[in-house]
Formats: C-alpha cells, sequence, structure tokens
C-alpha cells in the first residue's frame, strides 16, 4: 500500500481513500446541483445551435447523458467507500438524488424532473458496477497472488480489508 492509501500494483482505493474522495465529490456535487441559477446556462445557446446542425444531438439528450455522466463516480465512490455494504449504493444515490431535486424546489431558476432522478440514479448503477467489477478483478488477481506468497505473508484487496 502506498503512502494514498491504494493498494500497490492498483488504483482501486480503499474504504478510508474512498470516503475521503467521495466527501470532496459530494461537495462539489452540492455546489453543481443546488447552484441558484441553471450550470449550463453559459452553454445553452450552443446546445442549442448544435441542436439546429445536428438534429440527434438535443439539448434534452445531452442533459440527460450529463446527468447520467455527473453520477457515474457517485456510485463508485459509494461503491469503495461502502466496502462490503455496497448493496447500499442505490438506495442512498437515490435518496440523493431525490433530495437534490427537492431542494432545487427551492431555487426559482431550477427546474425539477422525474428524469433528472431516473438519470442520476442510472449514473450511479453504473458507478457501482465499474467499481464492483474493478473489486472482483483485484481480488481475483490477489487470491492469484496469494497462491504463490509465502504462508503467513497478508494482503490488502481492494477496498482495504486484510485477508491471507
Amino acid at each position: 500500500m502506498d503512502s494514498r492509501g491504494i493498494p500497490s500494483g492498483g488504483m482501486i482505493p480503499t474504504r478510508r481513500t474512498g470516503a475521503t474522495l467521495l466527501v470532496a465529490y459530494v461537495v462539489t456535487l452540492a455546489f453543481i446541483a443546488l447552484w441558484p441559477e441553471p450550470v449550463d446556462r453559459g452553454v445553452s445557446p450552443l446546445l442549442h445551435r448544435l441542436d439546429e446542425i445536428v438534429p440527434w444531438i438535443t439539448y434534452n439528450r445531452v442533459e440527460v447523458i450529463a446527468n447520467v455522466v455527473l453520477f457515474v463516480p457517485y456510485g463508485a465512490l459509494l461503491t469503495f467507500a461502502l466496502g462490503r455494504s455496497s448493496h447500499l449504493v442505490l438506495p442512498v444515490a437515490i435518496v440523493t438524488t431525490v433530495g437534490i431535486e427537492a431542494a432545487q424546489t427551492l431555487l426559482p431558476e431550477r427546474t425539477t424532473s422525474v428524469v433528472d432522478i431516473i438519470a442520476n440514479t442510472t449514473g450511479a448503477c453504473l458507478g457501482l458496477l465499474a467499481a464492483s467489477a474493478a473489486i472482483a478483478l483485484r481480488r481475483r488477481r490477489d487470491a492469484r497472488d496469494a497462491a504463490h506468497r509465502p504462508a503467513g505473508r497478508m494482503a490488502v484487496d481492494g477496498v482495504g480489508e486484510r485477508h491471507g
């Protein structure tokens, strides 16, 4: 394990590192989601112009894709932070996105949408799947390496838990 808490030989964070990164991401997410005016205001004219040039790139499609992408890291970081309790990732993500949409009702220039909730939850699900796959691959590699390791040496798996 290196000084950043990342197991040597891989980029899968430990639970502590995942939790730290999650806190930083949540703060960033809160600024984006609860900014008093739409965060896409500056690029909105460009997106509408792009829609005129390339009809299948609509403003609504770009917005949905952006909402999915925004929550992929959230789902991945929740997975790393929760470790063996990763079954809670989707419920936490749903509560988070519903909370964001509810808070946006208090902001006069922001709009709320069930589509946003679905897109955000989809992004969190993709993050969960990607992180779970990375953890499974890391555990498989650790198990393979353990077979070749001298007895008595411990390894740290992708979620920061020790095993022999």
